[in-house]
């Protein structure tokens, strides 16, 4: 059972780390979150990767293979590069949570409904939909942004909530079609059980921490722009009715709606 929730920990750290803010506009970071935020909706994260000893692999693939026979991941293999891509399943998003002690849905509403309380719908410009953080928590200290931060992690990772900065690292969040549904139905039940487990914490915090560093380096060659960065002057930046934030992570053609006068 340790190994299991130690992977439960591991992926759901490696998950969270994609959906955090990106701050920094002038390194490899933007397209390397761009590059894995879609490979892990589409098939979900690197385990177990080629280079490994064949007894560490096979480990490796047993672990998720026991979390899979329960409900909480997805496995997806590949053949060719002997490896296989990993991702929570509802179930397995929730639990992981719990296990790893990482702030649940429930414990995340309140900071989903700041940022309802402070936009406007139907959004016109964008300053109706893209919430300063410095509005959020009010101050511009870096410690109470980076609690938020995590408080809301929970959001961000489901697509309710969506993030994105100017080049100044001015971040702001937007909540998506999703985030209002969600926001429509009700506030979740906080779970009940006590599931925390130091070795899911531990793994999950190692994690979250090994997945910042590897979207920082450079894989060299040809590589996403990413998402791009929100405009320093936001004022009188007109929408079309079809935009959604959650369009962050579209191709690029997909800001042709979006206007200044």
């Amino acid at each position: 059972m340790e190994d299991q929730l130690l992977t439960l920990g591991r992926i759901l750290g490696a998950a969270d780390a994609l959906w955090r803010p990106v701050r920094d506009y002038s390194g490899p970071a933007p397209g390397n979150v761009y590059t894995m935020r879609q490979r892990y909706q589409r098939s979900g994260l690197p385990w177990g990767a080629a280079g490994k000893t064949d007894v560490a692999r096979k480990a490796a693939e047993r672990s998720v293979e026991k979390l899979a026979e329960k409900g909480l991941v997805d496995v997806f293999h590949h053949h060719r590069a002997k490896q296989l891509d990993v991702r929570l399943t509802t179930k397995g998003y929730a639990e992981a949570r719990d296990f790893a002690g990482a702030g649940s849905l429930a414990q995340a509403w309140p900071a989903m409904q700041q940022i309802a309380e402070r936009s406007t719908r139907p959004a016109k410009l964008l300053t109706d939909c893209w919430v300063s953080e410095v509005d959020l928590v009010g101050s511009t200290e870096k410690d109470p942004r980076a609690a938020f931060e995590v408080k809301i992690t929970p959001v961000l990772h489901l697509r309710y909530v969506v993030t994105l900065s100017t080049v100044h690292r001015e971040t702001r969040y937007a909540l998506t079609s999703l985030g209002w549904d969600a926001l429509a139905h009700g506030r979740p039940d906080e779970s009940s059980q006590e599931l925390c487990s130091i070795t899911a914490g531990d793994a999950y915090q190692v994690e979250l921490r090994a997945m910042f560093a590897r979207l920082s380096v450079s894989s060299g060659g040809r590589h996403e722009i990413g998402s791009i960065p929100l405009p320093v002057h936001m004022g009188g930046v007109e929408l079309t009715e079809s935009y959604d934030p959650e369009q962050i992570d579209a191709p690029a053609e997909a800001y042709a709606e979006v206007g200044a006068e």
